[in-house]
């Protein structure tokens, strides 16, 4: 997954990426797996041709 992003998009990313960063770390699992919950990529659906554009997070 690449950081390439539709430029329509990129604002939408902005904020996305702004609200998470101001929401702190997600908590971390207990048990064997670690992982943290939250989402480590996003997906923007252009809602005309509905073609997915997927950016890390």
């Amino acid at each position: 997954m690449g950081e390439w992003i539709n430029p329509r998009y990129a604002e939408v990313m902005a904020r996305y990426r702004t609200a998470k960063s101001a929401a702190g770390e997600p908590k971390r699992r207990s048990g064997w797996s670690k992982r943290p919950y939250g989402d480590p990529f996003v997906i923007v659906v252009d809602p005309t041709t509905l073609a997915p554009y997927t950016t890390g997070r």
